[in-house]
C-alpha cells in the first residue's frame, strides 16, 4: 500500500459553519479555486459541493423518515445530503484546502516511505499517545454520507496538536538527514496549527 497524504491545517468549526450557509458568494469562489480544477478534472463533485452549502438541513429542522415494509423501503436521515463518500470527500477537501493552509503543495513529500517510518518509529518511542499512523486511518467527521472508501479522511484536534508539536520537536536530533524534508515540513506544518489555533485534517488517497 502506498498512499499520498495531504495534512491541513484549519479550524473544523469554520468547516461545519459553511453546511447550510447559502453561501453563494464562497460556493463561486470555491468553484474558482485552484483546489476545485485540480481535483474535478478527475472528480467530479460540483453537485456535492452545492449540496453541502445549499441544501443541508440542520439538525434541528430535520424531518427523518424511518425504513418501512422491513426495510426495503429506504429511510431518510433528513439531512439533505445523498450520494457517494468519495465525492463528498473531494469536496471537503477542496473547501479544506480552500479555507486552510496545506503543509506542502508537494504531495509527494509525505509518501508513505521510510521518512515516514522512521519518524514514525521515534515517536513511539518517545512515548507519544498518538504518532503518524492515525493518517493512515480514516472515520467520520463531517455530516456527509460516509465510508471508508478511496479517499481517507481523519484529524487531530487542537489540543493533540499542542502534543504532537512537543514530541515532534523531541526527535529533531535524531532525524537522519534523507528523512529531513518530510520531518521539517510536519514540524513547520504543526507549528502553524499551535501558532494559529488550528486542528489537522488529514486526507489521503492511494496512489
Amino acid at each position: 500500500m502506498n498512499r499520498n497524504i495531504i495534512p491541513i491545517g484549519i479550524d473544523i468549526d469554520s468547516v461545519k459553519s459553511i453546511f447550510g450557509s447559502k453561501d453563494e458568494v464562497l460556493f463561486k469562489q470555491l468553484l474558482k479555486s485552484n483546489f476545485f480544477k485540480k481535483f474535478d478534472e478527475e472528480f467530479s463533485f460540483k453537485n456535492e459541493l452545492y449540496d453541502i452549502i445549499f441544501n443541508y438541513v440542520p439538525v434541528q429542522n430535520r424531518i427523518i423518515k424511518p425504513s418501512k415494509l422491513f426495510g426495503l423501503i429506504k429511510g431518510d436521515n433528513g439531512r439533505g445530503l445523498e450520494g457517494d463518500w468519495n465525492d463528498y470527500g473531494y469536496a471537503l477537501l477542496t473547501i479544506c484546502c480552500f479555507l486552510g493552509k496545506k503543509f506542502s503543495n508537494d504531495e509527494a513529500v509525505f509518501n508513505y516511505d521510510e521518512s515516514w517510518w522512521q519518524i514514525n518509529t521515534l515517536l513511539r518511542a518517545n512515548k507519544a499517545s498518538f504518532d503518524l499512523a492515525r493518517m493512515l486511518e480514516s472515520r467520520q467527521i463531517f455530516d456527509t454520507p460516509y465510508e471508508k472508501d478511496e479517499l481517507y479522511i481523519n484529524y487531530y484536534s487542537k489540543e493533540e496538536v499542542l502534543e504532537f508539536v512537543t514530541h515532534i520537536l523531541n526527535i529533531e536530533n535524531e532525524i537522519k538527514k534523507e528523512n529531513l524534508p518530510m520531518y521539517e515540513t510536519l514540524k513547520n506544518g504543526l507549528l502553524n496549527c499551535k501558532e494559529n489555533n488550528l486542528d489537522l485534517v488529514i486526507f489521503s488517497h492511494e496512489i
